[in-house]
């Protein structure tokens, strides 16, 4: 049972940054992260760009 609550509160600890941080990140997995965090907002932007082109080239063939 007491290790269950630990696990617990351990984790809440870690969602609410009391006390530190609990897990170590490792620079090659954050710079992997932002790497794909920039691929997936390039792919939207690029999504949006594609839309507002067809809505724009609909609007002027009225």
């Amino acid at each position: 049972m007491y290790e269950k609550s630990f696990i617990f509160l351990r984790g809440a600890g870690s969602v609410l940054n009391i006390a530190g941080n609990y897990t170590a990140h490792s620079v090659t997995g954050v710079k992997a992260d932002i790497k794909a965090i920039r691929s997936d907002w390039v792919a939207i932007g690029n999504d949006i760009n594609a839309a507002m082109a067809k809505a724009i080239n609909a609007y002027f063939k009225l």
